[in-house]
């Protein structure tokens, strides 16, 4: 950026210039001018000279010659004269025979000014006039024009250092010494020292009182705002405590939400657990059935009269005991069946989370999938939905069991409640959900895609909050995909929502992967 010296110093510089190249042309043209009328004056007097010798030439007298030329100024005015005939050579001629030029025309040589005429008589040329001048006079003219342009050029000089001069009076040492004022002011100070800051331009005059003011009303507000901050501080301090006291409540009111919504989860899916376990205990009947009547036929073959010996070595014998241990085993793996899914719907129930343990997740997800499924199907606006598996096995984390099952199930419920909406408005719709767990570079990756409504892009960044829902009112908390995110981030993984409205919702669990996990299991 440049400073005001150097904006001025060039302004004048090329104002200077501009008067100096003014005057300099005005001076070439008035020089011009007089070298022309000196030529002018020049050939008008060889011509009338050259008329005075034409009686000279006629006569062929040279005292005529001489007469005319003793009364000329040859001293001053005039450096030789050369009369010619007609053939050119010299009839007569006084001082040193000038150079001959074209007649009727002047040229400069040196010092001197040469002027040719032709001598005429009767229409005819007989001779010519050669005449050089002294240039005295030219000369004194170009030294005065000389002399004024080196006098215009100091002046120009002299002015453009009392301009300076003046400017750096009456503008900028003003505005430097403000300007350091400026720089060098601190807030703690009650004043600023401009007071000695002298200037005749009114701008300046009114900069300098009006930075005055400004600094006596920053004084007065910097008070103003220490008495604020005192004041502020208080008001914080029983803020705070406020709002500490409205946290701790808001705590234990989001715990006791979380908690019912926890509980209405568990009583969406008890229709499907009841169907869950209404087929093993079917099983374990008819197989407690089947036992019994296999008994008895045991019974009767030992009541038979023929050896015992015989009959428990017996083909029939062996038969009923192998039916009897298939049909226990049948009976066993129901009742397994049963328990688990007793636990799960336990440790849904429950508010604290069991014990951290290395997890097969491909159990987790078809359990949560089967669970989430079962009550869907259960309920009265149930709908025909294929589901696709894509679960590799054997894959390990250590995780609490009933946390990650409780995200799948909320995870696979949220998109059955979006195929329900879609299928309502179109009863071509053929709904579909996959579930996927796979290893992705270096993470695990657990990802439920329906072909749903999708989800609007203006609403994706919300969805993660609590209590944000697209439910209608009483069908939705907002907390589903919130408490799923907290649980997703307590594992150090990440939620990722992707969809595109009216075509899918893909929804992605992302886990870290634990190195060696494997081996521990082994």
């Amino acid at each position: 950026m440049k400073t005001l010296r150097h904006l001025l110093n060039k302004t004048f510089t090329l104002l200077a210039l501009c008067i100096f190249i003014v005057v300099l042309a005005v001076e070439y043209i008035a020089l011009s001018l007089t070298i022309d009328q000196h030529k002018k004056r020049a050939t008008e007097s060889t011509k009338l000279i050259a008329d005075y010798f034409e009686t000279t030439l006629l006569f062929e007298s040279e005292q005529d010659f001489d007469s005319l030329v003793n009364k000329l100024n040859f001293k001053d005015t005039y450096h030789s004269i050369s009369l010619n005939k007609e053939d050119g050579s010299v009839f007569a001629f006084r001082g040193e025979v000038p150079q001959i030029g074209l007649p009727n025309e002047s040229f400069f040589k040196g010092d001197l000014l040469i002027s040719s005429a032709n001598v005429v008589s009767s229409g005819k040329v007989i001779g010519s006039v050669h005449i050089s001048f002294y240039i005295n006079e030219l000369k004194q003219d170009i030294y005065i024009s000389g002399v004024i342009i080196i006098l215009s050029f100091v002046l120009l000089g002299i002015s453009f250092y009392l301009y300076i001069k003046k400017m750096n009076q009456t503008i900028i040492s003003p505005i430097k010494e403000l300007i350091n004022a400026i720089y060098t002011y601190e807030s703690k100070e009650d004043d600023i020292n401009i007071g000695n800051i002298n200037s005749k331009v009114s701008e300046i005059f009114e900069l300098k009182e009006n930075f005055s003011n400004l600094i006596l009303q920053i004084n007065f507000s910097r008070k103003q705002l220490e008495q604020w901050n005192k004041n502020l501080e208080e008001k914080i301090k029983d803020k705070t405590k406020k709002l500490e006291f409205a946290l701790d409540e808001t705590k234990k009111y989001q715990k006791k939400i979380i908690a019912q919504e926890k509980l209405a989860s568990l009583g969406g899916l008890s229709a499907g657990i009841a169907h869950e376990i209404k087929n093993p205990l079917n099983l374990i009947i008819n197989s407690s059935q089947l036992v019994t009547m296999k008994l008895d036929s045991i019974k009767e073959l030992l009541s038979s009269e023929r050896d015992k010996d015989e009959i428990l070595n017996s083909q029939e014998f062996k038969e009923e005991l192998k039916e009897i241990d298939e049909i226990c085993e049948i009976i066993n793996s129901s009742g397994t069946r049963a328990d688990r899914i007793i636990k799960g719907m336990l440790s849904q129930a429950r508010s604290q989370s069991s014990k951290k343990e290395i997890q097969n997740l491909a159990d987790i997800c078809r359990q949560g999938l089967n669970l989430a499924y079962h009550s869907m199907r259960a309920k009265e606006d149930a709908i025909s939905v294929e589901i696709i598996e894509d679960i590799e096995s054997e894959i390990h984390y250590n995780c609490y069991f009933e946390e990650i099952e409780r995200a799948i199930i909320n995870l696979v419920d949220n998109s059955f409640d979006a195929l329900k909406e879609k299928k309502y408005n179109n009863e071509e719709f053929k709904p579909y959900l996959k579930l996927t767990l796979k290893r992705v570079d270096q993470s695990i990756q657990i990802i439920v895609r329906d072909n749903g409504p999708g989800i609007p892009k203006s609403l994706l960044e919300k969805v993660k909050e609590p209590f944000f829902t697209t439910k209608p009112t009483g069908k939705g908390t907002g907390l589903g995909i919130s408490m799923i995110n907290d649980i997703v981030t307590s594992q150090s993984g990440e939620l990722d929502i992707h969809s595109v409205e009216g075509e899918f919702t893909e929804i992605k669990i992302i886990l870290p992967d634990e190195k060696n996990l494997e081996d521990k299991v082994s």
